[in-house]
Protein backbone atom coordinates (compact mmCIF):
# COMPACT_ATOMS: atom_id res chain seq x y z
CA UNK A 1 0.00 0.00 0.00
CA UNK A 2 3.03 2.32 0.94
CA UNK A 3 6.24 1.76 -1.64
CA UNK A 4 8.24 5.03 -0.29
CA UNK A 5 7.65 7.59 2.55
CA UNK A 6 6.24 10.48 0.20
CA UNK A 7 3.11 8.27 0.44
CA UNK A 8 2.14 9.12 3.84
CA UNK A 9 2.57 13.15 3.55
CA UNK A 10 1.09 12.00 -0.30
CA UNK A 11 -1.32 9.17 0.06
CA UNK A 12 -2.77 10.46 -3.63
CA UNK A 13 0.05 9.49 -4.96
CA UNK A 14 0.88 6.22 -6.34
CA UNK A 15 3.78 4.77 -7.66
CA UNK A 16 4.93 1.96 -11.13
CA UNK A 17 3.99 -1.05 -8.68
CA UNK A 18 0.07 0.54 -8.80
CA UNK A 19 -1.58 -1.39 -10.85
CA UNK A 20 -4.64 -0.32 -10.45
CA UNK A 21 -4.52 3.30 -9.39
CA UNK A 22 -7.59 4.75 -7.28
CA UNK A 23 -8.01 0.87 -5.32
CA UNK A 24 -4.47 2.13 -4.09
CA UNK A 25 -5.14 5.24 -3.25
CA UNK A 26 -8.56 4.41 -1.74
CA UNK A 27 -6.39 1.58 0.55
CA UNK A 28 -3.49 3.86 1.66
CA UNK A 29 -5.91 6.20 3.12
CA UNK A 30 -7.96 4.08 4.50
CA UNK A 31 -4.59 2.37 5.84
CA UNK A 32 -3.32 6.23 7.28
CA UNK A 33 -6.33 6.89 8.76
CA UNK A 34 -6.58 3.46 11.11
CA UNK A 35 -2.98 4.07 11.95
CA UNK A 36 -3.28 7.89 12.48
CA UNK A 37 -3.44 8.99 16.79
CA UNK A 38 -3.98 5.04 17.48
CA UNK A 39 -0.57 4.13 18.41
CA UNK A 40 0.15 1.31 16.05
CA UNK A 41 3.18 1.01 14.19
CA UNK A 42 3.47 1.03 10.22
CA UNK A 43 5.92 -0.54 8.68
CA UNK A 44 6.65 -0.31 5.34
CA UNK A 45 9.31 -2.61 3.88
CA UNK A 46 10.58 -0.11 0.97
CA UNK A 47 11.88 3.09 3.34
CA UNK A 48 15.71 3.16 3.80
CA UNK A 49 16.05 3.71 7.79
CA UNK A 50 14.50 5.02 9.47
CA UNK A 51 11.33 3.43 8.02
CA UNK A 52 9.39 2.18 11.37
CA UNK A 53 6.74 5.38 12.34
CA UNK A 54 3.79 5.70 14.22
CA UNK A 55 1.29 8.09 12.26
CA UNK A 56 0.08 11.54 13.38
CA UNK A 57 -3.41 13.50 11.65
CA UNK A 58 -1.56 17.02 10.58
CA UNK A 59 -4.64 19.22 8.95
CA UNK A 60 -6.07 17.13 6.14
CA UNK A 61 -2.82 14.98 6.09
CA UNK A 62 -0.68 12.93 7.70
CA UNK A 63 3.16 12.83 9.34
CA UNK A 64 4.83 10.06 10.15
CA UNK A 65 6.44 9.91 13.68
CA UNK A 66 9.56 7.30 13.27
CA UNK A 67 11.29 5.35 15.47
Amino acid sequence: MIHHGIQVYHPTWNSFACLDQETARVSRRKLLENCAGSGALLMPQHFGAPHICHVDHEGDGFIPRFV
